[in-house]
This record gives structure tokens, sequence and C-alpha cells, in this order.
């Protein structure tokens, strides 16, 4: 049985947590770290997950979970701002630094008890090039109205 998968930017990893997982043997064969995948690849993982789970306190705007609601995959993230505004009821919120609402929600998850939250969710307004033109759009008014 697996338990969890990494997708992870083998760069970004931190060694110490691949030492941990490697270093106890309760883990071994129950988490998987994966790298370099295609987005087919990355498309069936979240298919088949039963939860993804966003730890990150400081996201710019959440592409991982808006691509895991697409696949239907449910979602657990922190109760930030940009979350409540792009994934709106449809994701699972756990208040900043509250390890332990965090570790229930997991717990849920994992247990099939989480409430499906991923239905009717529009992931076609979203995409890289869209929200790079957002951006590109935004710094373009930001140069024009300091060179006036």
């Amino acid at each position: 049985m697996i338990d969890a998968v990494f997708v992870t930017n083998p760069r970004l990893f931190t060694l110490k947590f691949k030492e941990i997982l490697e270093s106890n043997p309760q883990y071994k064969n129950r988490v998987i770290i994966l790298s370099d995948i295609s987005d087919d690849h990355l498309a069936y993982i979240y298919s088949a997950a039963s939860v993804l789970c966003v730890s990150s306190l400081e996201e710019g705007f959440g592409l991982v979970a808006v691509e895991a609601l697409a696949c239907k995959c449910e979602v657990i993230v922190p109760e930030l701002q940009i979350f409540k505004s792009v994934l709106g009821e449809h994701a699972h919120y756990f208040p900043t630094n509250d390890s332990v609402a965090f570790k229930n929600l997991i717990r849920l998850a994992m247990s099939d008890h989480l409430e499906k939250r991923s239905f009717n969710f529009n992931a076609s307004i979203y995409s890289w090039d869209k929200s790079a033109n957002i951006i590109k759009s935004e710094f373009i008014k930001i140069f024009e109205a300091t060179h006036i």
C-alpha cells in the first residue's frame, strides 16, 4: 500500500526530508518521490490520488491545486486568500500554522471520510498562458504609470 507520493522539483526537495524518509523502515515502499514527470503522468497521479495536500504558506497562485481539482482530486490547503479566491468552496481549508488541523484533514482523506468538494470545478478558466498574460498586463500598467 502506498500512503504518499511526493511530486517535486529535485532541486527544491530538501535532502533532510529525503533522509528522514529513507532512514525510517516503516516508510519503505509506502512513500514514493517522483520528479521530472510529464503532464500526462501527473494528471494520472492526480486522478488516482485521494487528496492533494498543499502546506505552502507563501503561494503565488495555486495552479497545482487547480490541476488536481481538474482531475477530481480532493485538495487540502491553508486558509490563504489566494486559495479562497481561486478554489472557493471546492477545497478543504485548515488554519495557517495549525499542524493538528492539517493532520486531521489528511487523516479524514486517508480514511475516505473527507467530504467530496472537487465536483463542478471549472479549471478551464485557468492556465499558465492566461496567468502569464495577466501578470504581463499588470507589469505594463505599472511601467506606463511610472514613466508618464
